[in-house]
């Protein structure tokens, strides 16, 4: 499995992000891109390397965690 970092380069990827969560299973972040491509993140500090862009669709995409304890909710 890659991580998210091997899918970016400086500009970034700009299908933006249709819907995130997290993967308890595997116990990684999971964003789909609207081109159904899928990334895993194993920390939230990955997130950093995000363009703006980038950052500012997983704003405005919704995020599912059906489990009873969920990270990332604060």
């Amino acid at each position: 499995m890659e991580l998210g970092s091997s899918f970016y380069d400086q500009v970034g990827n700009k299908s933006e992000v249709a819907c995130w969560r997290y993967e308890h299973d595997k116990q990684m972040w999971l964003i789909t891109r609207k081109s159904d491509h899928r990334e895993y993140y194993a920390q939230e500090a990955q997130f950093k390397s995000w363009t703006e862009i980038d950052l500012k669709s997983l704003l405005h995409a919704p995020f599912y965690d059906p489990e009873p304890n969920q990270r990332g909710r604060g």
